[in-house]
């Protein structure tokens, strides 16, 4: 049932990109955050999240990544990312659904 899952995007051609990014950045952390980074890169990380803009594929917004660092600014993303379904008031405060278009039924 087609879909782009995670095995699907993770696929031949990311691990390409992903063994060109690691070797750019000499297989060393580029984001180093205090206290739990590890140095040695495992992972690439998307500068700009691809959920608020960044492309995907674009080398100029990947880094390499050791996975203490990568897993900890992607748990601050979507802490920080609205859910498709929500949106945020102009103060920034609470949460309300989007409207959905009334379905043929709703006529």
């Amino acid at each position: 049932m087609g879909g782009t899952g995670r095995k699907t995007v993770y696929g031949g051609k990311w691990q390409a990109v992903r063994k060109k990014v690691l070797t750019r950045d000499g297989n060393r952390c580029q984001i180093g955050l205090p206290l739990i980074c590890t140095i040695d890169a495992t992972c690439v990380d998307h500068i700009t999240p691809v959920a608020w803009g960044g492309e995907w594929w674009d080398l100029a917004n990947l880094r390499a990544a050791c996975q203490p660092c990568n897993q900890q600014l992607g748990a601050i993303a979507r802490k920080h990312t609205p859910r498709a379904n929500e949106v945020r008031n102009a103060n920034g405060e609470g949460s309300r659904s989007i409207p959905q278009a009334p379905s043929s039924r709703d006529w």
